[in-house]
Formats: structure tokens, sequence, C-alpha cells
């Protein structure tokens, strides 16, 4: 569903899943749909064709350009998700939008990643062997409401439209058993419920004989919150960023985005607070004096979607860090589906089956706390921001709860994902569940109802358990990255295509993931090994890293400083930087370690001493510095504070060193703040 890796929503990536898709007529199917029903085979009991629903985001969708079509997803740069925006009333602001075809694998330049290529092989192996006569994977416009697309048709061309309950209708006729089995992924399951009920409300019911559910977010995902809020994550395949501004405006108007957040029934069955507010915000913000620590209920979050109790006014398009104010009529619309689907009972005739993954970390909360910030335009200054974290279970499958995936009293199979991706050395997720052998070999076997032996790494039922895992988050300005002990890299990525503006990562540690969070990175591993993490600047400031519990605050940066540390099961190592980037380390920091005035002093004076001055500047700028370690050796604490505010606000930085550049002045401006803002 991927409201996405980073569309990462079963999210709207949103969040994001990624997605197959069923051609629907001739030129729909001619590039995935088997014809060979027409096939001379011997006759079968079973069984019966099978028509795929991927999730979210997972069809390409297209416009027709003045000489030619255009792509517009997967996207090549944000330009392309603008075409894709829609109206308050959910619907395409380009009426011409159609799709084709389903992402079996991605078509980036050196950046192919499959998404359904592997299920797509084994569903085809099942018609060429004889066992099912057909199947279709459905390509459809993720971005509408159910009904839109199950009562209006699949715009398939630009001047062509294909009913689904057609399709089900030719798909039977042709069946081994005269009867469809609708395999349907994330985002696509909540489609098929709607879809259901209205062959059920048509009488057309007996032409389904069974449902498989394979990582459906039943009751709503609490990954979407930051996505539909902030445009956080919207990764796309595992391994692409939209903008966040393009992201939420994408989401802010569509219906599945909505359909996505967790609904009332997820808040009644789950004890933790979806939204929390640390005190800290109280200067900045008045969320936690309206909303109080937390917020768990539904008429809570409602109005807190909705800013009905909090009164904050949309924020302006780039301005991510306030979150931003729903679409009431796309939100009750939204709280309708729910109600529908939530306690939804197949008709008799209909035998469902849930896949359920687990044992990776998922968001399943935000956090908002302040943050101070740096900004130079033109000169350096901090400022406090509105920022959200994410909160982690390991409980889901890296995008949907497990609690929401596995709604129905029905049978329902546990697929364990980190053992998968342990046993295989992989790192499967959410939005490419369907590549695991593990749940094709489950889907055949239920297909072809020979469930007498289960895959590994999947059960019936799941155990008490615990779970090992590092989370390892970082604050601006500085890059992460991790690698374990078999140089495999968790991190970003240069896109390969230079005439794009889209963000490339990667996660190659089984079980890792890599989330642009707010103003931070987090980025983790469930039951790691040995594991390197390492930083690159890319601006004058300062940072903050956490490793699990520990922290290394406060920590200077310059666009030339690395800095790496390991973790292990014996723990976490110092935290070494080299500030200018020659290969030497300039601090040795300890996890937790408090702040060292001198210290950072004494690393000015080396900051100061790459940048190239007179000796006369230089020792002007020395001798300041040295006064102020004077000064608190002796404890005077007081006039050190003074003294720098003083310095700063008479601007004497630019009157009596006139020769130091403009980004030097900045840099040793931000230094100056950052050490006021630590020994106050």
């Amino acid at each position: 569903m991927g409201m996405k890796k980073h569309i990462h929503v079963g999210s709207v990536g949103i969040i994001i899943n990624f997605i197959s898709v069923i051609g629907l007529f001739g030129l729909l199917f001619g590039t995935f749909a088997s014809t060979a029903y027409a096939m001379a085979i011997a006759p079968h009991t079973c069984c019966s064709s099978v028509l795929f629903i991927p999730g979210l985001e997972g069809s390409r969708l297209y416009t027709q350009g003045f000489l030619s079509e255009n792509q517009l997803w997967e996207p090549n740069r944000n330009a392309d998700v603008e075409k894709l925006y829609l109206d308050a009333n959910g619907k395409s602001l380009d009426q011409s939008v159609y799709t084709r075809d389903i992402i079996d694998s991605t078509n980036y330049p050196a950046f192919n990643i499959d998404i359904y290529q592997s299920f797509t092989d084994s569903m085809n192996s099942l018609v060429n062997n004889g066992t099912i006569r057909d199947w279709r994977p459905l390509a459809y416009d993720w971005r509408l409401d159910y009904n839109d697309i199950i009562n209006n048709g699949i715009k398939t061309s630009p001047t062509a439209t294909s009913s689904l309950i057609q399709l089900i209708k030719d798909m039977s006729s042709h069946s081994i058993s005269g009867k469809v089995t609708i395999v349907a992924h994330s985002n696509g399951g909540l489609l098929a419920k709607a879809l259901i009920n209205e062959l059920n409300r048509q009488g057309k019911s007996n032409l389904v004989d069974n449902l498989v559910l394979v990582a459906v977010p039943q009751l709503g995902t609490p990954e979407s919150l930051p996505a539909i809020l902030h445009g956080y994550g919207q990764d796309i395949f595992n391994g692409i960023f939209l903008n966040g501004a393009t992201a939420r405006t994408l989401a802010e108007n569509m219906p599945t985005a909505y359909n996505l957040l967790p609904s009332e029934k997820y808040l009644g069955q789950n004890a933790t607070s979806l939204i929390t507010f640390d005190p800290s915000i109280d200067s900045i913000s008045n969320l936690r004096k309206i909303y109080g620590d937390s917020i768990s209920s539904s008429s809570a979050l409602e109005n807190f979607l909705l800013a009905t109790a909090d009164g904050r006014t949309k924020p302006d398009h780039s301005d991510l860090t306030i979150p931003n104010v729903l679409n009431p009529a796309l939100l009750s619309n939204a709280k309708n589906v729910h109600q529908d689907l939530d306690n939804w009972i197949p008709p008799s005739n209909i035998v469902v089956s849930q896949v359920v993954g687990w044992g990776l970390d998922t968001v399943n909360g935000v956090k908002y706390e302040k943050k101070t910030t740096t900004d130079c335009a033109p000169i350096c200054y901090q400022k406090d921001i509105l920022d959200y974290r994410p909160l982690f279970d390991f409980h889901g499958d890296g995008v949907v709860m497990r609690s929401s995936a596995d709604n129905l009293v029905a049978p329902t199979y546990y697929v364990n994902l980190a053992g998968v991706n342990m046993d295989q050395g992989t790192n499967r997720a959410h939005g490419d569940i369907l590549e695991t052998s593990a749940v094709q070999t489950l889907v055949k076997n239920i297909l072809t109802k020979q469930m007498s032996l289960l895959p590994n790494n999947v059960t019936t039922s799941i155990a008490s358990t615990t779970n090992s895992s590092l989370q390892v988050s970082v604050h601006s300005p500085v890059t992460l990255n991790l690698y374990d002990a078999s140089g495999n890299h968790t991190g970003p990525i240069n896109n390969p295509d230079q005439t794009s503006d889209l963000s490339f990562y990667e996660t190659k540690i089984p079980n890792s993931y890599y989330l642009p969070f707010g103003e931070g990175v987090y980025a983790g591993i469930n039951n790691p090994g040995t594991t390197t993490i390492t930083l690159q600047g890319t601006g004058v400031g300062s940072f903050t890293l956490e490793i699990n519990d520990q922290k290394f605050e406060d920590v200077p940066v310059l666009p030339t400083t690395t800095g790496s540390a390991s973790y292990s099961s014996s723990g976490t190592s110092t935290l070494a930087v080299d500030l200018d980037g020659d290969g030497t380390t300039d601090l040795n920091i300890a996890p937790g370690q408090d702040f060292d005035p001198i210290a950072y002093l004494n690393t000015m004076k080396s900051v100061i001493a790459s940048f190239g001055l007179t000796q006369k500047n230089e020792n002007q700028l020395d001798k300041r510095i040295d006064n102020l370690i004077t000064l608190i050796k002796k404890g005077k604490i007081t006039k050190v504070s003074k003294k720098i505010g003083v310095f700063l606000k008479s601007n004497r930085l630019t009157k009596k060193h006139k020769k130091i550049t403009a980004d030097d002045q900045n840099i040793i401006i931000n230094m100056l703040n950052d050490l006021l803002d630590n020994i106050k």
C-alpha cells in the first residue's frame, strides 16, 4: 500500500504499497494477462481463475500528451505527480488520466525494483501447467474512491472504460470452476471487499468463491497519519522519495489516503496512543494544552485532523512542520467506508483467508516535540520548530500493524518476515511481500486447497515473542548510512537519472528500513548484528545522533565533516568525528557524554584554522575564544553568555573581521549559538 519507501504507506509511502494490475480487455491483457484458456488443456476440477487486485500506487498512470503518451506514475520527477492532483471532491483535476499496466518491476534507469515480478511468474506457471485457466492483474486508478472505480469503471485508454463487474462475469465464464478467486494485496483488499458488496447487491456474489487478503490494512494504518499530515516518507517502491510538499498535496484530496487512516475500530482495539505530545512543544504550540499528552480516541483524532479544537490554519504548501488541515468531506467518506468494511461479513459462499506479515519495525504512532534548527539566510540564527518522530512496534510488516491485517474471523496465516529475510538474505516488507517464496507458496496452496504443510516462517498463530532491534536517528545537517558486517548498505544513494529531482535510497541490509521523518532521518534493523553507522556533513550547524536509547548531542558539523560509530551486542562505541575531512579524528564522543564547553571552544579553534585566514585574523579570533575559555574555567558562565550575546547582536564578526567569507562567518555564528544554547 505504501503510502510511499521511501509512496513505505500501506501508507499513503502514504503511505504505500506496491501493486500489480489486471489488464481488462484486449490491449489491457496483452502484456500481463494469460490467454491460456484458449489452449487445449486436460479437464480439471480445480481451480478457479484468479483476479489479482494490487495495492496503492502499483498501477502505471498515463495521460496523452500533445505528440505522445506521458507516463505520470511511476514518476520520473515531482512534476509528474503534480499532474495527478485531485480536487476537493476527490476527483482527478486531469480527467484524461488512464491506466494500462501494472508495475511488476520498476523502470527507473539502473534502479529496477521487483514489486510483483516473481508473483506474476508464479501465477503464469499455474496457468501454464493447467492448474488454473486464467489469471489477470487489475490495473486501476488507485487515487480514486472504491465506489467510483466499481460503479464508473476503469479508464484504460484516452477513449475506453472497462467495467470491473463485467470482468468478473467474463472471467467466471471461462474458469474451470465457473467462479473467480480474488487475491488482493494491501489497499486492493479494501477495494475487493467493496467489490464483493456490490456483487452481492446485484445478486452476483456466487461468481466469486474465495478471497485471499494479503497484508491488507483493514482497519487502516498509523503510518498514514504523518504521510497525509506532513508528506512524510512518501517513498515509492522502497527506494525513491517524492518531495514532501508534493506528496502531501497529492494525499490531501485522495480518497484512498483517507481510507488508510486508523479507524474507530482500530483505536478501540489498540491501547497505544496514535499521537503523543512532548511537553517541550508548549513554548511554540498549543497542541498539548488542547489535546493533552496523547490522542487515542476517534473523536479526538478527528478534531486534530480537522483542526476544529486548536484552530490552526492550513499551512503553506512547503511548510511541512505544521500538521495539515484535512478535507472534512473526504474524512467523513472514509468513516463511512470503514463502517461498511471494518465489520464486514462475506457472503456465505465465499471463503476468506488472511495473510498477515509481522516481525518488522512498523510505525504505530507519532510523537510531536520541539526541535531547534538553524537557518542561515543570510546570517545563521537558531529557531524552534514543531518536529515529529515515529514510534515503532515490531508486530507489523513495515507498513501495516498485525492487528489491522487480521481483523476478520477467518483462517489466518502469519508470515514472519524477519525470519524470511534472515533465511534468504533479502529485505522484503509490506510493499513486496508477494515477492517472497513463502507467500507465493502459501497463496498457491490456498488456491489449490493443499494446506497440509505450511511454508517455512508461516504459522497459524503467534506465540509471545520479543524482539531485538537497532534504531538510529539523526537530525540535519548530515546524511546517515548503515553497513552490516557483510558490507550491505542501507541509506541514500545517487539518483542515476541526472534530470530527475527524486531522492533515491537503498535498504540492502536484511530487515532494515530508512525513513526521512520530519527534521530527521530514522533508520534501523530488526535483529541486527555488528553495524557501522557513518555520517557525512551536508551543511553548517550541529547534529544529534541517537542509537537506541543513547545520544550524542550537539555535535558540530561542517560540509566536510565525517563521523562513524559502531553498534553490536556489547554496546555502542564512541563517535569519532573528523570535522574538516582531512582523515584525522578531531573529536571522540562517548554516548551520553555531557556537553563540554571548553572542548567545544577548542573545536571552534580547529574549525577556524581550516578557513585559510591570514595569521592575524586567525589569532584575533583565537584570542576571543581563549578569553571565553578562561571565563568558563572561573565558573563565570553568565558573563560568557553575555559576551557572546553582545558579540552576535552587535554584528562584530562582520565589522571587525571583514576578510572572513560569509560562509565562514555563518559557521562561527552558528557554533556560538549552539554554545549559548548548551550553557544556558
